[in-house]
């Protein structure tokens, strides 16, 4: 039997410490797409109000969740400027921020929310000098 990899916090801290109150530090999290519902997910495994990743890691993630939204739905088109999550790079940490209107575990959108968000991480990443 295979172990299965938990989510949710995992017990490492990018700066070898929390960057503020309430940071979990790094996370093992899902991400899943539901062609027929038309919906992608991301299970963070524990409820958060933001996440902060490192520029190359945010890059990862973004052309993760690209790269498997486009497998499923083709191209599609979207607009950056209705993406609900402010996405920063935090030029004093190097870390690509993203704040949530509200608490989340589970972050349920259509692929074009997850496509909006890949870009502003990406454009956050790079003006960290990714």
């Amino acid at each position: 039997m295979k172990n299965k990899q938990l989510l949710g916090p995992d017990g490492t801290f990018y700066h070898g410490k929390p960057m503020r109150e309430g940071d979990c530090g790094g996370l093992n999290a899902s991400f899943k797409i539901f062609k027929e519902q038309r919906t992608a997910i991301i299970n963070f495994g524990t409820k958060l109000t933001w996440v902060g990743v490192p520029p190359t890691e945010a890059l990862m993630m973004a052309a993760s969740m690209r790269n498997r939204i486009e497998k499923e739905f083709g191209l599609l088109s979207y607009d950056v400027s209705t993406l609900p999550l402010k996405v920063e790079a935090n030029k004093e940490t190097v870390i690509v921020e993203t704040y949530f209107p509200s608490s989340v575990d589970v972050l349920v959108a259509n692929p074009e929310v997850f496509l909006a968000w890949a870009e502003r991480m990406e454009d956050a990443a790079k003006e960290l000098g990714a």
